[in-house]
């Protein structure tokens, strides 16, 4: 549900404005793919929200975003947010 809400709401939005978000989206992804949360390291909870936003613009989800995932399918014990950001990807 909220996936389709995301879509929509960026389906409304001009073309130029979706390719400003998806510039400033991807300015923001760190070199392992994720992006940074509250801190300078990458997050999952952040990095969930930035992929589906990107996903919502259309845009392309590259294969550091997908590494970065991978990589923290092992954490052990994710909290249910985090757990809830790997089953979605």
């Amino acid at each position: 549900m909220l996936a389709e809400f995301t879509r929509a709401g960026a389906a409304s939005l001009s073309a130029s404005r979706r390719q400003r978000t998806v510039d400033f989206l991807q300015d923001c992804r760190t070199a392992d793919g994720g992006y940074r949360g509250k801190g300078e390291q990458s997050d999952l909870y952040y990095t969930g929200f930035a992929i589906n936003a990107l996903a919502a613009l259309n845009a392309e989800v590259t294969q550091a975003h997908l590494e970065f995932l991978h990589a923290h399918c092992n954490t052990p014990y994710p909290d249910t947010v985090h757990l809830c950001f790997l089953v979605q990807a």
